[in-house]
Order: structure tokens, then C-alpha cells, then sequence
């Protein structure tokens, strides 16, 4: 299987292709969300906010991501790091009543103008590029910038989810980094705003002492739930999605014989996601 002449991401992995078939474009992409996945244990048990300061998992949040962007996308991930510069400015240097919707017309038009040249330069193609994590960074900056703009709303005029997701201050360059490229989310999502992703890292979100455990009412008292059942859930639901997919393209395909449905790059990405996921949990989560 072949791929566009203008990807610029690794080949280091392109003798495998011969074995596994899918171009390289999309075994780089299936390769990072599997090493993902596996690096999220470790992050989970190894790096936990009571055993790492946040400092250093906004740290390891930026480094494992920006490898992975740089694996997939080569310097293509330039762009990432340049339309995510621009709407910070703006959030930092731009007028307050107007900046949250400068951020949302520059960090979507970034996106636009890069579809329409990708349309120039592969037109018709399937070969995956930077344009996927764009849209990504365009729906956090956006959703940031609104939540940094209710922060300054007066409270009766919010809703009760403004309130939860509002912000008072813009967070520091690590921090915005670090929510931009986290290795988890940078490449298809799903988008996590801005206030959850900090309290994830600050091992805050499961705030709730579990009754039967608490002895001083600390953070320490607070038990994370196991990932285990929910992880199982979601692959069975991808399981079903991915057929009915393939039964949908195989009745288009029957009607219109398109070939670009039934070059679909999505199948048997989704289908091997699936078989090797499932592998990779039955492993890890013994």
C-alpha cells in the first residue's frame, strides 16, 4: 500500500508495511495511540500526582507529545506549535472584551487555510497530515478563551457549566503547552476543557474521599476509580461501530462503486486499533 509523496513523518517504521497492510501513514498513527495508551498506565501508576509534582506531568505531558507530533507529522508539527502560539498571544496580549472571539476566528481559520491547501497539494487523497490535530488545538484554544472570558463575567450571568469550567487567570506557558500537546489527546481527541485537564494533572479530579477509607478527610483519603471496566466498554462499542462501518461502505459501495469509499483509510485503521488494543489491555490490565 502506498501513501502520498508529501508525508513527512517517520519512516522508520515502513518494512513493516510489507507485513501489515497499511502505509506508513497510518501505521505511525496507529503505533503512537497504541504507545499512548501503554504510556498512560505508566503515567497513571508511575507518575501520579502523589508521587511526582504537576510540574514535572506538565514536563512529561510536553516531551512525550511533541515526540509523538514529530513521529507522525515530521516538521509538519511546526504548525501545531504555531497556530497555538498565536492564540495564547492573543489571549495574553489581546483587548478583553473581543479576545475570545479573535482566538476562535484565528485558531479555526488556521485549520481552513490548511484544508484548502492540503485540497492544492493532494486533492482527493487519504493521506493522513496535521490537519487532524489542528482541529483539535482550534477546539481547545477556542473552549480556553471562552472559559478565560467567563472567568470575568459576573456569576448570574453564567450558566451552571460556565461556572464549573471558567477560569480567572491565563495559565502559564507550561501548563498551556502541556494541555495543547498532551500525549493522550493531541491527535483525534476527544476535547477535555481546560479546567479538567488541570485537575488531572493535579490529581484533583476525584476530590470525593471514599467513605470507608477516610481517615483525615485529605486528598490522600481519595481513591481513583480503576479503568479497567470502562476501557473494556468503550473497545466493545468501538467493535460495533467499526462493523457497522464496514457493512455501511460495503452497501455504498454497492449503489456508487467509489472508489475513494472503498479506499476508506478508516476500517482497518479502526480494525487493528481494536485487535491490538485489546492485546495491549489484556496484558496490562491482568
Amino acid at each position: 500500500m502506498t501513501t502520498g509523496t508529501f508525508y513527512v513523518g517517520s519512516r522508520l517504521l515502513e518494512p513493516l508495511c510489507a507485513v501489515i497492510p497499511l502505509p506508513i501513514d497510518q501505521l505511525n498513527f496507529l503505533v503512537c495511540q497504541l504507545f499512548s495508551m501503554w504510556f498512560g498506565h505508566i503515567f497513571r501508576t508511575k507518575m501520579s500526582p502523589k508521587i511526582i509534582p504537576p510540574y514535572y506531568r506538565h514536563i512529561t505531558e510536553i516531551v512525550v507529545g511533541l515526540g509523538l507530533s514529530y513521529f507522525c507529522f515530521g516538521y509538519q508539527m511546526l504548525h501545531m506549535f504555531a497556530q497555538s502560539t498565536m492564540c495564547f498571544a492573543l489571549m495574553k496580549y489581546g483587548p478583553e472584551t473581543s479576545r475570545h472571539v479573535l482566538v476562535f476566528v484565528v485558531g479555526l481559520g488556521y485549520v481552513c487555510v490548511c484544508h484548502i491547501y492540503r485540497q492544492y497539494y493532494d486533492y482527493g487523497g487519504y493521506t493522513m497530515d496535521v490537519t487532524s490535530p489542528l482541529m483539535i488545538i482550534a477546539e481547545k484554544v477556542s473552549s480556553l478563551a471562552w472559559a478565560l472570558h467567563d472567568g470575568s463575567v459576573p456569576e448570574e450571568k453564567l450558566s451552571s457549566d460556565q461556572k464549573t469550567e471558567k477560569i480567572k487567570e491565563l495559565p502559564e506557558p507550561v501548563t498551556y503547552y502541556s494541555y495543547i500537546f498532551c500525549f493522550h489527546g493531541f491527535m483525534i481527541g476527544p476535547l477535555v476543557f481546560f479546567s479538567e485537564y488541570r485537575d488531572f494533572i493535579n490529581g484533583t479530579n476525584y476530590d470525593k474521599p471514599n467513605p470507608s477509607k477516610v481517615s483525615n478527610g485529605t486528598k490522600d483519603d481519595c481513591e481513583s476509580p480503576c479503568p479497567k471496566t470502562n476501557i473494556y466498554r468503550k473497545h466493545s462499542d468501538k467493535k460495533i461501530s467499526t462493523h457497522k462501518r464496514g457493512l455501511l461502505n460495503k452497501q455504498v459501495c454497492k449503489h456508487y462503486k467509489d472508489k475513494l469509499v472503498q479506499k476508506s483509510y478508516w476500517y482497518p485503521v479502526e480494525t487493528g486499533s481494536v485487535i491490538l488494543t485489546n492485546l495491549v489491555l489484556s496484558g496490562i490490565f491482568r
